[in-house]
C-alpha cells in the first residue's frame, strides 16, 4: 500500500482543477456540502489557538509535515501545474476524509469512495457496508439494516472516534460524543 495515500492526494489535486466528468459533482465544492473552514487543517491562526497544547496541535503539525513533503514533490515535478498549498490542503482533506481500505479478491487497495459523504453521521445507523467486494461486477453494496421511510437520510457510522479526530478528519464533532 506504499504511496497510496500519495497517489490518491495527487488525483484529487488535479481533480480539483480540472475533474472528469465522473467526479464533476465531487469537486463541485461550492454545492456538494463540503465546508473546508470546518476543518482544522484550514482554520486561521486565531482559530487554531483553540487548540493550542493539545494532540489535536500536534496532529495538524504531523499533517503540516506531510503537506510540506507533498510540496516539495510537485515542485520538482513538471506534469504538475503550479498548485497552492491551499489546494494541496484541500486535496489532502478529501483524501483523509473519503479513504476507505477495500478488499478485492483478498488484495487490500485504499481507495476514496466520494459518495460516502452524502450519508449522515450516528452511531445508530440504518445502512451498512462490507470492506470486502466479493464480486467486483457488483462492486460496493450498501444495505439497510433497519426500515428506511421514503425521504429518510441514509445512515452510518463512521466507527468509534472521538470529537477531536472526528473533527481533524471530517470537519464535525457528535454531540454526546466522547
Amino acid at each position: 500500500m506504499a504511496y497510496q495515500t500519495e497517489c490518491l492526494v495527487l488525483f484529487n489535486l488535479a481533480q480539483i482543477r480540472h475533474p472528469h466528468k465522473n467526479f464533476i459533482h465531487y469537486f463541485d465544492f461550492e454545492n456538494n456540502g463540503i465546508n473546508f473552514e470546518d476543518f482544522p487543517l484550514l482554520w486561521p491562526e486565531e482559530k487554531l489557538k483553540l487548540i493550542k497544547n493539545t494532540f489535536m496541535e500536534n496532529t495538524l503539525f504531523d499533517m503540516n509535515l506531510t503537506l510540506a513533503d507533498y510540496s516539495a514533490l510537485l515542485k520538482r515535478s513538471s506534469y504538475f501545474p503550479k498548485y497552492s498549498m491551499q489546494d494541496l490542503k484541500k486535496a489532502f482533506i478529501l483524501m483523509n476524509s473519503q479513504n476507505f481500505k477495500i478488499k478485492i479478491e483478498g488484495k487490500v487497495y485504499l481507495v476514496i469512495i466520494p459518495f460516502m459523504d452524502i450519508y449522515k453521521m450516528d452511531p445508530n445507523t440504518n445502512v451498512d457496508w462490507s470492506h470486502e467486494i466479493n464480486d467486483i461486477n457488483k462492486g460496493l453494496i450498501l444495505r439497510a439494516v433497519s426500515d428506511i421511510s421514503k425521504g429518510s437520510p441514509l445512515i452510518t457510522n463512521y466507527g468509534d472516534s472521538d470529537n477531536a479526530s472526528l473533527l481533524l478528519n471530517y470537519g464535525f464533532t457528535l454531540p454526546k460524543n466522547k
